[in-house]
């Protein structure tokens, strides 16, 4: 719990730029939304998750009464960062670095030197036409590229992200969390309990080459690694069953909101800003996905109840 703490307000921001959402419409609607289930919201922030990939997503941390809330800014359509004084400074220095050099050289074309001849002149001239045709290039080029990325929009509208977001919260109202921080620390105190045991078996070490000697280093290796081997196999399908389920719950609880459709048509744009393909095989999902795929929970959604 303590390192859940520490990462989040000390380490993770030492790796990504964390800003408050800015007041609008989806602050206030989100804002809503907790209150409407009773979750004690203490702040929103949006992540510069644009800057690593494409991916997608939003979550939540906290203990008690001290509820936060991290949008990443792909999941936001059209979102604008807001630029700190220091980066505008920069930018506007940027912008006035090319002006002050197309400045100094036209002042050095319009004073040529004395005994300048003709030739010359017509050799500057074609060198202006040409620079002047690059940089015409350069601006149609960025402009298209500026017209693609338009056209290929990422993220969700409003009424999605709070689609997307009541499912996270889901998880917090149903427990979901303490869940699993109850099974792994059971997990934990299991393995040691065990660990004990095992340490004390002379017919363990005997079995790896061991007879005259019982190093606890050795004993480590050899129990988490090939004795818990098949235990840990186990356990991590029935984590991933237990986690499908908790998924299924989620989007449930969503969907008894009336958000159902905005969280389909989300997953939907998710699962295509995060390169997802949409088919799996259901004995290897059921066996390796910690999420349901696409398809079966918009099937879930889509049923009657």
């Amino acid at each position: 719990m303590l390192l859940v703490t520490v990462y989040a307000d000390y380490i993770a921001p030492l790796f990504d730029k964390y800003t408050p959402l800015p007041a609008g419409e989806l602050r206030e609607k989100i804002e809503e939304l907790a209150a409407k289930i009773s979750f004690p919201l203490y702040k929103l922030y949006v992540v510069d998750g644009s800057k690593r990939s494409s991916h997608s997503n939003a979550y939540f941390y906290g203990f008690y009464k001290n509820k936060r809330i991290v949008l990443f800014d792909t999941l936001i359509e059209d979102y604008k960062p807001v630029e700190s004084e220091e980066e505008k400074k920069e930018v506007e220095e940027e912008k006035k670095a090319p002006e002050e050099e197309k400045k100094e050289s036209e002042e050095e074309k319009k004073e040529p030197e004395e005994g300048e001849k003709e030739p010359e002149k017509e050799e500057n001239e074609e060198k202006k036409d040409l620079l002047e045709n690059e940089e015409k290039e350069a601006n149609s080029t960025e402009t298209e590229s500026c017209e693609k990325e338009k056209k290929k929009k990422t993220g969700c509208n409003t009424e999605e992200i709070l689609a997307v977001l009541a499912h996270e919260l889901g998880h917090w109202k149903l427990g979901h969390n303490l869940k699993n921080i109850v099974i792994s620390q059971v997990n934990l105190f299991l393995c040691f309990f065990l660990f004990a045991l095992l340490l004390e078996q002379k017919v363990l070490f005997e079995a790896f080459g061991f007879y005259d000697s019982q190093p606890t280093l050795i004993a480590l290796v050899i129990i988490f690694q090939f004795v818990f081997s098949p235990y840990n196999e186990l356990l991590s399908f029935c984590m991933t069953v237990l986690s499908r389920r908790f998924e299924f719950q989620a989007d449930a609880f969503a969907k008894s909101l009336q958000k159902a459709e905005k969280l389909r048509t989300a997953l939907i744009k998710l699962h295509k800003d995060n390169l997802g393909f949409p088919v799996a095989d259901w004995l290897y999902s059921a066996w390796h996905y910690s999420h349901p795929p696409l398809l079966e929970r918009i099937g879930a959604l889509e049923k009657t109840d």
